[in-house]
């Protein structure tokens, strides 16, 4: 389950990562020299011919300094620390390769600079939706792991705030069992009570649940 988590969060933050850095970029382009240098940025190849190297920069930098372990249990200024800290890498990164293809002349200076600047603003907020997705959206769907929580009356309540507390994406919390009241057909925290000690076992066997925690 581990292994599934991270590769599926990995994979969606590397997708919005390199979404942000190419708006940013395609941002900087156009307030750098639409706006403040007044040209015709529709015409300007030599911008669009260095997407390619923005994006590699941007992808190594991502991959060797990936700090996605954490990425749910990280609080808002953290993220936003840790956006800061990847486009800094980025931006020692893309200068070195500017330097090295003679390509750090004003106007390249100018798009640089507004991309390092407007990508951490936007790879902040992508962060922020694909965090808001995982836990509020994908969290529910049927796509994701179904648990079945048998537990007391006087745990439940406990055991829920545990799980919410945990911020697993992972599970989905289809039902519970109570196993010392008849509490069927109530619902704890968002949660129904669907089965008794006595027909849990029937209740789980119709039903798709891919893992059950026990909590007594």
């Amino acid at each position: 389950m581990y292994q599934k988590k991270q590769y599926l969060q990995n994979s969606i933050l590397l997708f919005a990562d390199m979404l942000s850095i190419f708006i940013s970029y395609v941002a900087a382009i156009a307030f750098w020299i639409g706006l403040v240098k007044g040209t015709n940025i529709f015409g300007l190849s030599e911008g669009v011919g260095r997407l390619g190297m923005v994006l590699v920069s941007f992808i190594m930098v991502i991959v060797i300094f990936n700090g996605n372990k954490n990425f749910i249990k990280r609080k808002i200024y953290e993220e936003l620390l840790y956006c800061i800290k990847i486009n800094v890498i980025f931006a020692a990164a893309y200068a070195v390769v500017l330097f090295i293809g003679n390509m750090f002349d004003e106007a390249s200076r100018g798009v640089y600079v507004c991309t390092v600047v407007i990508n951490v603003l936007v790879m902040f907020f992508m962060h922020i939706v694909v965090r808001y997705y995982l836990i509020k959206i994908y969290k529910k769907s049927r796509k994701n792991t179904q648990m079945f929580i048998i537990t007391t009356a006087e745990r439940s309540e406990h055991i829920m705030s545990e799980m919410k507390r945990n911020l697993e994406w992972v599970n989905r919390i289809s039902g519970m069992a109570i196993i010392d009241s008849e509490m069927v057909g109530q619902v704890i925290d968002n949660v129904p009570v669907a089965a008794t000690r006595d027909d849990m076992v029937d209740y789980i066997k119709g039903q798709v649940i891919d893992e059950v925690l026990i909590d007594i």
